[in-house]
């Protein structure tokens, strides 16, 4: 057997395989003669069916299935021998063979590519820190409070903040309704958008059972709509004292207590954002520094992964297929660079995590919450949960040992900028921005 290889790219090979008819013709009497056995027509035994009958009838088909065979067997000794290992499926070319004569293909393949890592020892990144604010703690306690709150059922006159559950009916623009445009029961909050403002208006000082005109903002559209008010009731919320703390967290002897944990789980919240950002921007790093070209077929396999995975969690949205793989082929492409740099860097900086590692964070998780000993330890017992567990003890090992060699310059800035910056958003993407 003569094997030619061929470099086409970074990732692709192209693999000639020549074998001589003497290395070949005992294969193939051994599979002439299967297929010659178990041949019957009439006139004859089965088996016993002459020879250049034989040929005649099964010739072509013999030839086919030899020289597919022998491709398997003569690809993989092909590819042991040269040390190569595919990342597809070989796309077999130029096939040429016939009985007495020698076996002649081309097998073209893409194998994982070389990963060249960036010098790494100096990463510049620059990252915002950002700091809790007052407002924070307030926007906190009200979501508590609306979590914990009463809802009672209002008899006499609306008034904004108040909820509503009606039959919406759509209206068209001469004030009819349009026939199938009714949703029934539909429940809503006064005061907030899109019913505030003048869309509250027609339900302030009415009650249950009226019926009343409004119109409200619906994708950049004014949309007309009569609607029936079936329900109408009020949030009473808990007040913000000692008692309503001490029924959040037993721990606590006051408000100011409580204020004071929560003032300091959201700022270790915005800490752990930060590091995460700090991480991104290390990915970020190896994933433009890198000299790697991603093979074909891995960037294939992995936005079909995406595709596949938005699929399953999305069952009723439709998915053009070509726009997904066009909008996710560079997604597709920085991932498997970052996974193929983490594996090298791995290795490099000789990062493992054995099983008593993994055990000792378990035990971790139950110290923290011992209420919830038996969740953590069945959540555990599962080969995946566990596997997973070690594969993020791996990555945090990685990074810590990474940050070592990065210089970030921090900004930091208050959380009152990042609503702003938010706020901002929101009105660009409705419209309202410049």
């Amino acid at each position: 057997m003569k094997v030619k290889v061929k470099k086409i790219n970074d990732f692709t090979r192209a693999l000639t395989v020549t074998v001589k008819w003497e290395d070949l013709k005992d294969d193939f009497s051994k599979e002439y003669s299967k297929a010659k056995k178990s041949y019957q027509i009439a006139g004859f035994r089965k088996g016993k069916v002459p020879d250049h009958i034989v040929e005649k009838d099964l010739g072509p088909g013999i030839e086919a299935k030899f020289a597919e065979d022998s491709i398997n067997k003569y690809y993989m000794e092909s590819l042991i021998k040269n040390e190569l290992n595919p990342i597809n499926k070989a796309e077999i070319k130029d096939l040429s063979f016939n009985k007495g004569d020698q076996l002649v293909f081309t097998a073209e393949f893409e194998i994982q590519p070389e990963v060249v890592l960036p010098k790494y020892n100096k990463i510049n990144i620059q990252t915002t820190r950002y700091m809790g604010q007052k407002e924070d703690v307030k926007n906190a306690l009200d979501d508590l409070r609306q979590k914990n709150a009463n809802v009672r059922t209002i008899e006499g006159k609306i008034k904004s903040g108040y909820f509503i559950r009606g039959d919406f009916q759509q209206l068209d623009e001469s004030g009819l309704p349009i026939i199938n445009k009714i949703t029934k029961d539909q429940y809503i909050r006064l005061g907030m958008k899109p019913f505030s403002g003048t869309s509250e208006k027609p339900f302030i000082g009415a009650k249950a059972g009226d019926t009343i005109r409004t119109s409200f903002d619906l994708n950049d559209k004014s949309v007309a709509y009569e609607i029936k008010i079936n329900k109408v009731e009020e949030e009473a919320l808990p007040d913000l004292d000692d008692e309503f703390a001490k029924t959040l967290d037993p721990k606590v002897s006051s408000l100011k207590e409580f204020k004071d944990n929560l003032n300091q789980k959201i700022q270790e919240q915005l800490d752990s954002d930060h590091k995460q950002q700090i991480n991104n921007e290390i990915i970020n790093y190896f994933v433009k520094n890198i000299k790697l070209k991603v093979p074909t077929s891995m960037k294939e396999k992995y936005t079909q992964f995406l595709m596949d995975d938005f699929k399953n969690k999305n069952p009723k949205q439709p998915v053009d297929e070509k726009e997904f793989k066009k909008n996710y082929d560079q997604i597709s492409e920085n991932n498997i660079k970052w996974f193929l740099a983490k594996d090298r860097l791995i290795n490099e900086m000789k990062i493992s995590i054995n099983d008593n590692d993994v055990e000792k964070k378990i035990k971790d998780f139950i110290k923290d919450n011992k209420d919830m000993q038996g969740d953590i330890k069945k959540f555990y017992s599962e080969d995946k949960n566990k596997k997973k567990l070690k594969e993020d003890l791996i990555n945090e090992k990685l990074f810590n040992s990474l940050n070592k060699f990065v210089t970030n310059k921090v900004s930091e800035k208050s959380t009152d900028e990042l609503r702003k910056k938010k706020s901002s958003d929101t009105d660009i993407r409705m419209g309202k921005g410049k």
